[in-house]
């Protein structure tokens, strides 16, 4: 299954390389489809964010969304990757979001590197 599926996407991708309208009509429809995830998952993040308190917990940084990520306190209990899971259902979201804590990228990496 997994070998009939390469094929067929190796024969759809030579196609779309040999039609140059077709490929460009292509890659603008990806471009918007890849837009309207990050905004969507913008919108999330903040929300999760804003229900962790805003800031680092550590040092209070509040400036920038892009900079704040979550910390799983016990590695064993973590379910999912909020870089791939911000489509998932709100109540799966903060269930996970309650096991972490809310840090900036340089208190997230003094967590791991000391």
């Amino acid at each position: 299954m997994k070998e009939e599926n390469r094929i067929r996407h190796k024969r759809y991708k030579e196609k779309l390389l040999s039609d140059p309208p077709r490929f460009a009509e292509f890659k603008r429809r990806q471009a918007k489809s890849s837009k309207k995830r990050k905004d969507r998952d913008n919108k999330v993040k903040k929300q999760l964010v804003e229900y962790k308190g805003g800031k680092c917990s550590i040092c209070g940084y509040n400036k920038c969304l892009a900079v704040l990520s979550f910390h799983h306190m016990d590695k064993t209990k973590k379910e999912l990757k909020f870089n791939r899971s911000y489509h998932k259902e709100w109540k799966i979201l903060k269930e996970e979001v309650d096991k972490c804590i809310l840090v900036c990228a340089n208190c997230h990496g003094e967590i791991h590197n000391t």
